[in-house]
């Protein structure tokens, strides 16, 4: 894990160094293993490290070649570390020497530009190749390791993967109001954040620095993975599966230091923990699980099919695998989760999404970092692979096309009045009608992009600086290139056969027998994630109430919501007794992600105002506070 930030001086200007200690990332949560500033004229660079694996030690960064003039910096773990060595042919006992960065080197000099190709994992790489004056960038395929970059022709390029360095160093910075319409909207954009003078690289994406020009591309698309996988029986599938997934656990583990796990109960995280407690016990070592639930909350959810949480079923793995050292969560109602979320506006390029949840998966971070553990388990991509349900059939699939064909000309319409606290006039603009087709889109190829990296994209951008700032990388199994090569390949069939609840996602059902409990895999229902936010705003709800109020004269926002009706909504309801679809839907929901909306605006605001506009040792000119 590396907090990273570079500034290349496009005009050969030298780099003043205390402007990168400025701009360097400190946490409060733990200590660098290493920490660097590097200034070479017209080149600065600062490093901030926290060793995950054994062999991070041993290339500290900036990490230069022994013999070739080549520099990298990267926040990386490689999940094919094996592999990679292999195709690099470099010995097993060099190998120990070397860290996931020298090797992502090596993997450079070798292949070029195409190294990318060839890495499986969470990184973000930063290449100087002094011999021909470029750098080279990249990042994974899910983009997990954020690359924020700014560009001035002539003048300079910055980049880092935390975003509190770009408003110190950039000439002027302009609020994005496209970004925060995408955020309105439930929509996203892969390259946007909230400035726009600042860009980030998509999935799967690469750029490259030549003679102060900047060019960029994918290197990866989900498309590239057509390779069937032909066996004859479904039982030689779940074989294959089960090795697969049972590797890409093993590559997640390679941490000394003790390995946390989400375990909700559900299929995927439990999965996911099954199988590294099943790895770990091997090696006599623990898995540290944590469970998030709801707060006098117990049963039957008020949705059919779900439950409020799935605490049986987790004392139900606890039971098969007694090397689980296993922590209980509820939130607090006392909790502000706005007010805690202000600590991280500095580090993240746009509003929290799926506010709610953010309770819990903070607190596992908390919890991680209290037990020493450096790495966070999760299966938040099985969706699309481990449990993917299996395509419908032929006349189901016509029935949801006729239906997407509807909303398709209203799109606004979809999700049924999700969008009735909307602007009209922004509803039915050209900018929103485009993008919530685009949505229309990927939900008809939903496995698809699911696999593709591109549903999570924004909320990795957020949550990456989060884990940065508890000195935790989260890992996720179900999203190994392996794995989604398999799952995109292997016939529909094999996830299902038929349409009863157990006759579906049955990989995990079916093919982690022996791995996973059977009350797990035969469970019929879901479980909710933190379905008590209402208890906060309860608590909270004056509070909130009025900060909405000084909100009034916020730019940006109210071109998109109607002002009066949120706040009409709001008022009428300043106590929920119980949840319900609609009150889930408006509130836990859309009103929420109105009032995160603001808040973070209100922020930037904030900063805007306060930042100094006298010029820094990178500006030419005086810094411009400008809106669009």
């Amino acid at each position: 894990m590396n907090a990273l930030c570079g500034i290349i001086r496009l005009d050969g200007q030298p780099v003043d160094k205390p402007l990168l200690k400025q701009v360097s990332f400190t946490s409060p949560k733990w200590k660098p293993d290493h920490h660097t500033i590097l200034v070479k004229e017209n080149i600065g660079l600062t490093c901030t490290q926290r060793f995950i694996t054994p062999e991070c030690s041993q290339s500290c960064m900036p990490y230069e070649h022994p013999e070739i003039p080549c520099l990298i910096v990267a926040s990386v773990y490689f999940t094919n570390r094996e592999e990679l060595i292999q195709a690099l042919g470099i010995h097993a006992h060099q190998a120990l020497m070397m860290a996931d960065c020298a090797l992502a080197l090596e993997a450079y000099l070798k292949w070029g530009k195409d190294c990318a190709r060839f890495f499986h994992g969470k990184y973000f790489i930063a290449i100087w190749d002094k011999r021909d004056h470029i750098w080279f960038f990249a990042v994974d395929r899910g983009a997990s390791v954020p690359c924020f970059f700014a560009y001035k022709e002539g003048r300079y390029f910055i980049f880092a993967n935390y975003f509190s360095p770009f408003r110190i160093l950039c000439d002027s910075i302009s609020l994005n109001q496209n970004l925060f319409a995408c955020f309105a909207l439930d929509t996203f954009s892969e390259t946007e954040t909230c400035y726009h003078e600042v860009k980030k690289l998509p999935t799967a994406g690469y750029a490259q620095l030549k003679n102060g020009m900047l060019s960029s591309g994918k290197y990866w698309s989900i498309k590239d993975d057509r390779e069937p996988v032909r066996h004859v029986k479904r039982e030689d599938y779940y074989a294959h599966f089960r090795e697969i997934f049972e590797h890409a656990v093993k590559n997640c583990l390679r941490s000394n230091y003790p390995i946390h796990s989400h375990i909700s109960g559900g299929l995927d995280s439990t999965s996911v923990a099954c199988m590294a407690a099943k790895l770990l016990a091997n090696q006599q070592r623990a898995l540290h699980g944590f469970t998030a639930i709801s707060r006098n909350l117990d049963g039957p959810s008020y949705r059919s099919g779900w439950h409020y949480h799935e605490l049986p079923l987790v004392q139900e793995v606890l039971r098969h695998y007694p090397n689980i050292q296993h922590t209980v969560y509820q939130t607090s109602p006392e909790t502000d989760l706005f007010e805690i979320l202000k600590t991280f506006y500095p580090q993240i390029d746009q509003p929290i999404r799926n506010m709610p949840n953010f309770d819990w998966i903070i607190a596992s971070y908390d919890q991680t970092l209290g037990n020493q553990g450096r790495t966070l388990l999760s299966g938040q991509c099985g969706n699309g692979s481990i449990s993917w349900t299996g395509d419908v059939g032929f006349v189901q699939k016509s029935r949801q096309l006729c239906a997407m064909y509807k909303i398709w000309l209203k799109p606004h319409t979809i999700y049924n009045d999700y969008y009735h606290q909307h602007r009209h006039d922004f509803m039915t603009s050209t900018f929103a009608q485009s993008h919530l087709r685009r949505k229309i889109l990927a939900t008809f190829h939903s496995q698809d992009f699911m696999l593709s990296g591109q549903q999570l994209a924004p909320l990795q951008s957020s949550v990456a600086p989060i884990g940065l700032w508890h000195g935790v990388i989260p890992l996720d199994p179900t999203r190994d290139e392996n794995l989604i090569k398999f799952c995109r390949n292997i016939p529909q069939w094999v996830y299902r056969k038929g349409s009863d609840i157990l006759q579906r996602r049955l990989l995990v059902r079916e093919g982690l027998a022996g791995c996973v409990p059977e009350a797990v895999r035969h469970n019929t229902y879901r479980g909710e994630q933190a379905a008590d936010w209402y208890l906060q705003y309860n608590t909270h709800h004056s509070k909130w109430l009025h900060q909405l109020k000084e909100w009034k004269d916020l730019p940006m926002v109210w071109d998109i919501y109607e002002y009066d009706q949120i706040m009409a909504k709001w008022e009428i309801l300043p106590h929920i007794e119980q949840v319900t679809s609609s009150i889930v839907l408006h509130y836990g929901c859309n009103y929420l992600r109105c009032f995160g909306l603001c808040n973070f605006l209100s922020y930037l605001e904030k900063t805007l105002e306060t930042m100094p506009k006298k010029p820094s040792c990178l500006q030419a000119h005086s810094r411009q506070l400008r809106h669009p």
